[in-house]
């Protein structure tokens, strides 16, 4: 064993040219799995003609981890983006209704490593823009008094928006299920509402938005004395709702006309059933949005009033559509 062991070494001594005492030299590449970090944005700019809510997203290209922040907010509440990530992804700029004189500007900064992209958010003020004060266009609301902590006073649609006031304000009906000028309108994405409500200001002057899951829920549930039934206004699904069990029309389920079914305690309808309804709110920031209330095709657990689906904002489909809110 000892005569191998020393033929082996003889040989790789030999072979690299090295006597006993001496070290081979040994060849190091600094970093050499570091591969130098791309970056790159599908925009420079975001311009918000209209004072309301709006929406848009940066498509970002990456071979490494970036983040998004923002810049040069005077109001940190009226700009928001969502998430930052890892490779090629999604950035959501969400920007909030303009009450103000002036219009606004920010900055969504975009960093992966040393790299660092700029896009600039402006948003018009209400006098860039003024309302066309249209008088043809009517949404029915109720008012619902908050709880005097953490939900101010709101109104509500007292219905799901129609076809027909989808019609009058955007000059089409997207519905899958086209039934007529008192139904409510479905086939909508979260950002087809949004859209609309930007139409909705121009030409009434009037400021609305979707609801939040808390305004949407505290409604729902009779606002400030809450009621502790399962559905909105009953414990009994057939008296409040239409819903998979109801909805058949010729052997197939479609949605009913607004209003057709009994009222919760604030006189509001349909917030069980008939449609699912898009709400602002998310419980995973970026592309989702909660929907509430069920629909025509839903069974009656997926109708109780604490239950949602988290949906793609980006989606409409036959069994969703939404009511607004405006404030006081």
């Amino acid at each position: 064993m000892k005569h191998n062991y020393c033929l082996a070494m003889a040989a790789a001594l030999l072979f690299s040219g090295c006597s006993e005492d001496e070290v081979a030299p040994t060849l190091s590449v600094d970093n050499e799995d570091e591969v130098a970090s791309t970056l790159s944005v599908d925009k420079t700019s975001i311009n918000v003609a209209l004072p309301t809510m709006a929406a848009d997203s940066i498509v970002v290209t990456s071979n490494s981890a970036w983040t998004a922040t923002l810049e040069n907010l005077a109001d940190t509440a009226w700009c928001l983006v969502s998430p930052s990530g890892t490779g090629n992804g999604t950035v959501y700029v969400d920007v909030l209704r303009n009450k103000t004189d002036e219009d606004r500007s920010a900055k969504v900064v975009l960093t992966a490593g040393t790299l660092s992209k700029v896009v600039n958010v402006t948003q018009t003020s209400v006098t860039t823009v003024p309302p066309e004060n249209s008088p043809t266009i009517e949404i029915e609301m109720v008012n619902v008094e908050g709880n005097g902590t953490t939900i101010s006073n709101f109104k509500i649609g007292k219905y799901e928006v129609t076809e027909g006031q989808w019609q009058a304000v955007m000059g089409n009906n997207p519905s899958y299920d086209k039934r007529g000028a008192d139904y409510p309108v479905d086939c909508v994405s979260w950002y087809d509402v949004i859209a609309f409500i930007g139409e909705l200001y121009r030409k009434t002057g009037k400021y609305y938005d979707l609801p939040t899951s808390e305004q949407w829920l505290y409604a729902a549930r009779g606002g400030k004395n809450k009621d502790i039934y399962i559905y909105s206004g009953s414990n009994t699904i057939d008296d409040v709702a239409w819903y998979a069990y109801n909805s058949s029309y010729n052997d197939r389920k479609r949605k009913q006309k607004v209003g057709t079914k009994a009222a919760n305690a604030l006189g509001i309808y349909d917030m069980t059933g008939n449609l699912y309804e898009w709400t602002n709110s998310t419980i995973v920031p970026g592309e989702y949005r909660m929907q509430f209330g069920g629909s025509f095709l839903s069974i009656p657990q997926y109708c109780e009033s604490e239950r949602y689906s988290n949906y793609p904002r980006s989606e409409g489909v036959a069994n969703s559509g939404f009511r607004l809110v405006e404030f006081y």
